[in-house]
């Protein structure tokens, strides 16, 4: 971890990947709507009647990455805006996430009657 100055009895700590924060008092997806500099929505997936999963293929700064994230909406409205939850994976990563997730549904389908073996 890199460190950087901070006063006595502060953690001054900071990671070394790059992190993103919301500026205080933003709005997800409205301020930060061009945090991106190039996004390509793949597809949504229904959640549930006011949330949805959006894919997105992103960039920033010459990186690409694959956005995963939960959008929501208003009852009363038919806009989704993207919320705080949901994951950023960088291209490199995304055939070792895609496996994972493979041998997730994988394992799924080896439960019976609603409890999971162990192998």
């Amino acid at each position: 971890m890199k460190r950087s100055a901070g006063g006595p009895g502060t953690d001054a700590r900071r990671p070394t990947a790059e992190v993103h924060h919301q500026q205080p008092g933003a709005t997800w997806g409205v301020e930060q709507e061009n945090f991106w500099d190039r996004e390509t929505v793949i597809g949504t997936v229904e959640k549930n009647a006011t949330e949805r999963i959006a894919v997105r293929r992103v960039e920033r700064r010459g990186r690409a990455y694959v956005d995963i994230r939960v959008e929501w909406r208003r009852q009363d409205g038919d806009e989704f805006f993207p919320s705080k939850r949901g994951v950023v994976i960088p291209m490199d990563a995304l055939d070792d996430v895609l496996a994972l997730l493979e041998s997730a549904q994988g394992a799924g389908a080896r439960e019976t009657d609603g409890r999971r073996h162990s192998h």
